[in-house]
């Protein structure tokens, strides 16, 4: 201990020194440095910081003097105060702002940054009633904007209540009552569940914790109350978003349909290392490491656990991770269900129709966001299989980012019955709003060509949408093998429309291509809106009617591709039938597959709406270097390569792109996917790799010029060997005399 508290005394030394120095050295204050100053309110000290916070939400901004990041954020973190403080000319006070802005100076107030155990500067944090650190912003381009985005989010988790009154925050931060439904859980008890013994679906939470550090005592403690949360910073804003989650999902556990659990892997580390979660037992864990969750269902439904295996730090903030995790279990809630539904309950639950508004109309916004997969029985033909495959489908389902569902029905008249009035809705009516297509028409041999299938069959319904894909099953073996319905329900997941963000970007225009899912051929179609409702619903309009009559374009496109292959498939047979060929020959020629489908994603067309005031971030975050976002304005249209970085904002005649015409899109789709209409490109080559490229160009034409002239050089000494031999009956060019 003596030794220890020499070292601490040499520490506070060598930092009064530093102190010093930098004082020393330090720029006096201008006159504008004063005057930013004067616009905010004196920091907090450990003297008022309880006092000031006894009560109420507040924004707190930990920071040194002498830090040069803290001195770049001060003049936005006085617009950030004075935005917040007079909105329309309102004072706080008379507009009941929601949250209060202050500022702790660590050098001034050294104990009490060292109480709220603050690592770096500047640091900004989100406090509730009583001083209860709820969150730390973890964004780092902070402006005003991005400063709003964080305090509001945060507002939205902590205040927001279905079934509180006005006082529901101050609830919610006390808590006791629901969150001592979240109990830890012992190993005996989890061998239990893990083999499907519990009645009731379990959310499991697993922690890189001993049972001393992590217990029903701890769980809720305040951050500087428990240790482990100070030494792990990052498992409190976990701990938040555990406890909202609860919250989120009080309606199931009231029900008896889900119990909220947690597990303390360092106590326990070889189960948590049977279940993959080695990383969670280390003597030593990684700052960034967060609890692992799993969701296990009884034996009634499955008995499966279905891990989370979405990325919690990737979350812009707290706000998305909890609607993210509370949705994933709803979600997979009511996958494992999988009870015999009437096939009209499923289609209203996912909002999937056979009739869409048309061009100029106005109503409720559509909600693109549900899919389904559904899988048809017959009665007769059912086997225990055919369940089976569906709670395997749990966990991957579970994985995927969209909104997808799981189903089964017997209802199979009335699932053909939708198809088929799907398509002849969509085929002679919707893609002939206002523009009338001869071409166009409901074909019954393309329909059952697209539709035809054994069962069980396996469809694919999507909300605000015509187009409903089918499983092409010849076979039953086929819609019973796991892999290849997988891979249907990969291709289809996406929403028929989709709002492009900086957050879905990545599923929108993933980095990287999977050729068993995905086509290099498809195309995102992007439309840009100001969101004003007249606005909005013509950009509607012009996606729907643009993905519907290109997709039926392109399944035309393969229906004709398909009839071409059978027609010189059968030609040939009949071809070895008149040479009256061997039999094994005509029988392989029968047997030759026409591998065109219609599930590929073979110029699948994928429709994006953009915040044209986020046009510039989402360019500079896909790095769209080419692309000039100052060229847009609403209304406007781009057309983009998904993996091949080309992009389409003007016709083949030079006219740009809008959504006032939606047969010039539908139109420069054709030429691109069929005519292979090149595009322009949407990123510079960087210096780096013009060098390799460049490189790789010169060594190549290099070689080719080489074998060339060593080749001309080979042939030319052949050719003088050679003359004279011509006599001898040899031609010198071609062949080789004897007397070589």
């Amino acid at each position: 201990m003596p030794l220890m508290n020499d070292i601490l005394l040499v520490c506070w030394l060598l930092l009064g020194f530093n102190v010093g120095i930098s004082q020393a050295v330090a720029k006096p204050s201008t006159d504008d440095d004063d005057d930013l100053h004067s616009r905010v309110p004196p920091p907090l000290t450990s003297s008022d910081f309880d006092k000031v916070l006894q009560e109420g939400f507040h924004v707190v901004e930990f920071f040194s003097p002498y830090c040069p990041h803290c001195t770049q954020l001060f003049p936005n973190w006085v617009e950030f105060y004075e935005y917040n403080q007079n909105i329309d000319g309102k004072d706080s006070k008379d507009k009941g702002n929601s949250f209060q802005i202050h500022q702790v100076d660590c050098v001034a107030s050294g104990d009490l940054c060292e109480r709220e155990g603050i690592q770096y500067y500047p640091m900004i944090r989100f406090y509730g009633a009583g001083s209860k650190l709820l969150g730390s912003m973890t964004n780092t381009q902070r402006d005003v904007d991005t400063m709003n985005e964080f305090a509001n989010d945060q507002i939205i988790v902590w205040s927001e209540s279905e079934d509180d009154d006005d006082s529901g925050a101050s609830k919610l931060i006390a808590g006791i009552p629901l969150y001592n439904q979240n109990k830890m859980i012992k190993i005996n008890e989890l061998l239990k569940i893990i083999e499907g013994e519990n009645k009731v679906p379990k959310l499991i939470s697993f922690w890189p914790t001993t049972e001393s550090e992590l217990n029903d005592q701890t769980f809720q403690n305040d951050y500087n109350q428990n240790k482990f949360f100070s030494y792990y910073p990052n498992l409190h804003p976990f701990r938040n978003l555990w406890n909202l989650s609860m919250r989120k999902l009080k309606k199931f556990v009231d029900e008896d349909k889900l119990e909220f659990n947690y597990f303390n892997c360092k106590s326990n580390p070889e189960i948590c290392e049977a279940l993959g979660f080695k990383s969670l037992t280390a003597s030593r864990i990684d700052s960034n490491l967060l609890p692992q969750v799993v969701l296990y269902l009884p034996k009634t439904t499955g008995g499966n656990a279905i891990f989370y295996n979405l990325k919690i730090n990737d979350f812009r903030n707290l706000n998305t991770a909890v609607k993210s995790l509370t949705h994933w279990t709803q979600r997979t809630l009511i996958n494992s269900e999988l009870e015999d539904m009437k096939f009209q309950d499923i289609q209203n639950f996912i909002g999937s129709s056979t009739k869409l508004n048309g061009k100029g109309s106005i109503s409720d916004i559509t909600d693109y966001s549900k899919v389904a997969f559904i899988q048809v029985n017959d009665p007769e033909s059912a086997v225990p299989e055919d369940d089976a495959l569906l709670s395997r489908l749990i966990q991957p389902v579970a994985d995927l980012t969209s909104d997808v569902y799981l189903f089964k029905t017997t209802d199979k008249d009335a699932v053909r019955k939708f198809l088929k009035n799907q398509e002849e809705q969509m085929a002679n009516k919707y893609i002939h709003s206002g523009i009338e297509d001869a071409e166009l028409k409901f074909d019954e041999k393309m329909f059952l060509s697209r539709t035809h299938t054994t069962f069980p069959m396996m469809i694919c319904i999507k909300s605000g949408s015509l187009y409903s894909p089918v499983f092409t099953s010849f076979m039953s073996k086929h819609i019973r093998d796991y892999n290849k319905v997988l891979t249907f329900i990969k291709r289809n997941q996406m929403p028929t429309i989709n709002h492009l963000t900086i957050n879905s970007k990545s599923q929108i225009f993933p980095p990287t291509i999977d050729e068993t899912i995905n086509s290099k051929t498809e195309k995102v179609l992007i439309t840009l809106t100001d969101f004003q409702p007249k606005q909005y619903f013509d950009v509607e309009f012009f996606m729907s009617y643009v993905f519907h009559k290109f997709t039926f374009i392109n399944n035309k496109d393969k229906f004709n591709r398909i009839n071409e292959k059978r027609s010189n498939k059968y030609d040939k047979v009949g071809k070895l039938r008149a040479e009256k060929a061997d039999s094994d020959d005509i029988i392989d020629a029968l047997r030759e597959k026409v591998d065109i489908s219609y599930t590929t994603t073979d110029n699948q067309l994928y429709p994006v709406y953009v915040d044209t005031k986020k046009l510039p971030e989402i360019v500079s975050a896909m790095k769209w270097s080419k692309l000039d976002p100052s060229r847009y304005t609403t209304g406007d249209v781009i057309l983009v390569d998904r993996f091949n970085g080309q992009y389409w904002d003007e016709d083949d005649s030079g006219h740009k792109l809008t959504i006032e015409d939606p047969s010039q899109t539908v139109s420069l789709l054709e030429k691109v996917s069929y005519k292979k209409l090149k595009g322009k490109s949407l990123k510079h080559i960087s210096l780096f790799a013009k060098i390799p490229l460049y490189s790789f160009i010169a060594i190549l034409i290099f070689m080719i010029y080489r074998a060339v002239r060593m080749y001309l050089l080979k042939r030319t000494v052949y050719i003088e060997k050679m003359k004279g031999l011509g006599i001898l009956g040899v031609c010198p060019e071609l062949e080789e005399s004897k007397f070589d």
